[in-house]
């Protein structure tokens, strides 16, 4: 018998998913009936059971009088939707005066499941898999007119579905051919994960999954589906995983609350303590050929430098520069990757907004590009075992919407897709066993739009249940002085500014979709007259204003990358972040676009009004620990904070925090444990409670 309790069901690469009543494959859904999908659950459960006619009928249309040539006409749907032809029994096979028989092999019950699926492009073999991630509300950033509702709080539901293991078998001349796709399953031990790695033998993966505002590490065997927990669930919050050469140990970057600082420790992969390697890693580690060494990113916040090092892998210790803070590298990306030659380190640089994959000598540190416009700054590497190029994970457009796998040969860097799907890949996890298998995570965002008048999340409803063609409200939701609700939606390859009633209803477009063209983080005026936005329109990211409508729109700012706009509650001033030469500051333009005048002086950005109109606060200094992380509170005009306080261990820093309605507080967001109010009198810091999901 098959788990009755459990949300998901899975076989072959089908997912049954109890709660949406949704069967789903590669993270798409199946069209199929609701019967049809009962009598499928039935099956599935009871697989390798004849069900006879009567029970299935009993089971589905329980206390309804159904003719036999329902449940018929209904199995045969089934058998079109899983795509078995006449006499292919691969799933339902009939029974002759008896009933029907399940016959795949389900994996097994899963809260949350890694999929891992097998699809053959050419001489490319890609094994996937799938799961369901946890709801990540973008909150809070968002203001109602303030006479209307006290505190409104719109929210947009990304749910990333797919948490994918991706392996793939490159041969360089045939990546990006079409093929065929199969799939099977890797259940996990019930949570979502979020970071995962590939042993060197391609046996088995380690992997981090979050469970109740937890995380805890597991190792998987692929071939048994069976899992070990190797650390317990706690607040830890783990960054990057990966296996020691020989399989033995798995390393991993985290910080809690006895390491405010990213520390790379390490643990048996049979299980035991965990040991401290070494403080202040800020990527994931690479090792040398021999196992001997480590190479990592080190970053300062207080001179905004970056290196890359080298030290002992057993001790951490016996430290050495490879490429120091001094080459003004702009180092980026989420790690390094030592080629198997032990002759080069691969690694992410970023200068002027143009991305480079560069390979440093690992003994003079001298470095080479090899290859432009691949990567992008969150991207991640990992060579192939055979020295002859990289995986990186890139993205086309805004990172958190678009997400690929590519193929870089070395040394000519002409890179080419190793994926071409719509889903996202997520970039901290990468990594390359010795048989050329690449494991890597991979998301699916399902958006919604949530809504409370009040600001209580008891007093929460949905009022969008988005699409992924669209990801309404991915890049942004406010609510007008009217009380509509705007919001930001996709087209085509274009993102474009919307509106609605408060139920969701009346929806219309109101910038125009304009080939790749961004236009997100919306504002209106409290007088109704104006929007303020940002846009790549022209290029470059800059502050837009146009008319409530969407009409007439003008720029506000010039020069450079300027975004993340506020207006003030006057209507009269707009607030953003101007980026030069890596150093972000917060500046003020009225809203006619006069007037341009710096604010701040340091690293700061996410700009947000108080309600009175004379203060803003903003995320504060270059976070690259937990003990770099703060918001400073501003008065208008004075470049000296009024006050400036550090942020919980796992505060979030890319996102707008809130200001309470009294204007003494100020909320922001937590990655595991929801939302926190600091009260900016008293400085206590209290948890919001609902927002923990």
């Amino acid at each position: 018998m098959s788990d009755k309790t459990s949300r998901f069901l899975s076989f072959d690469g089908f997912v049954l998913d109890r709660e949406r009543h949704l069967l789903m494959v590669a993270g798409e859904p199946v069209s199929l009936s609701s019967k049809a999908f009962d009598i499928l659950l039935v099956l599935v459960e009871n697989r390798g059971s004849v069900m006879s006619k009567g029970d299935l009928l009993d089971a589905v249309w329980r206390d309804q009088f159904v003719e036999e040539n329902n449940l018929t006409v209904h199995i045969a749907a089934l058998r079109k939707a899983l795509g078995e032809k006449k006499g292919d029994n691969r799933y339902i096979v009939t029974v002759p005066g008896e009933g029907y028989k399940f016959v795949a092999e389900p994996v097994g019950p899963e809260t949350h499941a890694i999929v891992i699926e097998n699809r053959t492009i050419s001489k490319v073999v890609i094994e996937e898999s799938s799961d369901d991630d946890s709801l990540l509300r973008q909150l809070p950033g968002v203001r109602a007119n303030r006479s209307r509702w006290r505190w409104a709080v719109a929210a947009a539901v990304l749910v990333a579905v797919a948490g994918l293991f991706v392996y793939a078998f490159i041969d360089k001349g045939a990546v990006g051919a079409g093929g065929r796709f199969r799939s099977r399953v890797f259940a996990t031990s019930g949570g979502v994960p979020h970071r995962v790695a590939i042993s060197n033998d391609g046996k088995k993966v380690a992997y981090v999954q979050r469970q109740k505002g937890q995380d805890s590490m597991w190792i998987g065997e692929l071939a048994s589906g069976n899992s070990i927990q190797l650390v317990a669930a706690s607040d830890r919050l783990y960054s990057y995983v990966g296996f020691s050469p020989d399989d033995q140990n798995v390393y991993f970057t985290a910080r809690d609350q006895n390491h405010e600082t990213w520390t790379l420790m390490r643990i048996s992969a049979f299980g035991g303590a965990v040991q401290d390697v070494l403080v202040g890693v800020h990527s994931s580690p690479s090792f040398s050929p021999d196992g001997r060494r480590i190479a990592f990113i080190r970053k300062d916040s207080q001179s905004e430098s970056s290196a890359i090092l080298t030290a002992d892998s057993i001790s951490g210790k016996s430290e050495r520069v490879l490429v120091g803070p001094e080459s003004n590298l702009g180092l980026a990306g989420t790690g390094v990757a030592w080629s198997p030659d032990g002759r080069i380190v691969a690694a992410i640089k970023v200068s002027n907004g143009e991305c480079e994959i560069i390979g440093v000598d690992a003994e003079r540190g001298s470095y080479t590009t090899i290859d432009r416009g691949t990567c992008r700054e969150n991207s991640n590497l990992a060579w192939m075992p055979d020295g002859s190029g990289l995986l990186a994970t890139t993205s086309e457009g805004d990172a958190s919407i678009d997400g690929a796998v590519k193929f870089v040969p070395f040394p000519s860097g002409q890179s080419v897709a190793v994926t071409s799907d719509s889903q996202n890949y997520a970039n901290f996890s990468l990594s390359v066993s010795k048989d050329a298998r690449a494991a890597l995570l991979q998301t699916r965002r399902d958006p919604a739009i949530w809504l409370s008048e009040s600001g209580d999340p008891a007093d929460a409803r949905k009022i969008v249940d988005g699409s992924r063609a669209r990801l309404e409200g991915i890049g942004g939701l406010s609510i007008a002085s009217d009380g509509r609700l705007l919001f930001v939606a996709r087209s085509g390859k274009s993102i474009s500014i919307w509106d609605m009633d408060a139920d969701g209803n009346g929806q219309r477009q109101l910038t125009a979709a304009e080939g790749t063209s961004f236009d997100s983080q919306v504002k209106s005026t409290s007088d109704g007259r104006y929007l303020v936005f940002q846009s790549n329109r022209t290029g470059n990211t800059e502050i837009w204003r146009s008319n409530r409508d969407g009409s007439g729109a003008i720029r506000l700012s010039n020069g450079g990358i300027n975004d993340q706009p506020d207006v003030s509650p006057d209507g009269q001033t707009v607030i953003f972040r101007s980026t030069t030469d890596r150093l972000s500051t917060i500046w003020a333009v009225t809203i006619d676009g006069k007037n341009p005048r710096q604010l701040t002086k340091e690293q700061s950005s996410w700009p947000v009004f108080a309600f009175d109109g004379k203060r803003f606060a903003c995320i504060y200094g270059r976070p690259v620990d937990a003990g770099d992380k703060k918001i400073a509170v501003f008065a208008l005009g004075d470049p000296t904070p009024a006050s400036v306080f550090k942020i919980a261990l796992n505060g979030v820093v890319h996102s707008r925090p809130a200001w309470t309605a009294d204007d003494r507080s100020i909320v922001y967001k937590d990655l595991v444990s929801g939302l926190w109010r600091h009260d900016l009198l008293s400085g206590r810091l209290t948890p919001v409670s609902g927002f923990d999901g």
